[in-house]
């Protein structure tokens, strides 16, 4: 689980037009014995009408964002499943690529 939440969290920054902070976000946990989604959930005033007839508004803008997002759904994942590094160590790989500097892909620049 460590390794795909730093990988996660690297992407984030790498892809961040596609995921990231901002992005809601879906592990699911196979055992044997139980499967344990953890994903974003809608903001409690949410309700089924909320994007009729407003299109777009679903995928641009604030309404767009799920709670608690991302970052929550690691922190779940890893204090269910992680722990073979600090929470802390997860992000050190990906600081240290951005105060290194990195060279963003065609379509990050685009959307940019």
């Amino acid at each position: 689980m460590d390794a795909a939440l730093a990988a996660a969290i690297c992407g984030g920054v790498m892809d961040a037009h596609s995921m990231g902070v901002g992005s809601g976000c879906v592990i699911t946990i196979n055992q044997r014995k139980t499967t344990q989604p953890i994903r974003e959930k809608a903001p409690l005033a949410a309700n089924s009408t909320m994007f009729v007839d407003r299109d777009n508004m679903s995928v641009a803008g604030g309404l767009a964002i799920g709670v608690s997002g991302e970052l929550r759904t690691y922190e779940k994942a890893y204090k269910l499943f992680g722990g073979g590094v600090t929470w802390k160590e997860l992000f050190e790989p990906t600081i240290q690529l951005c105060r290194e500097g990195f060279r963003i892909s065609e379509s990050q620049c685009a959307v940019i």
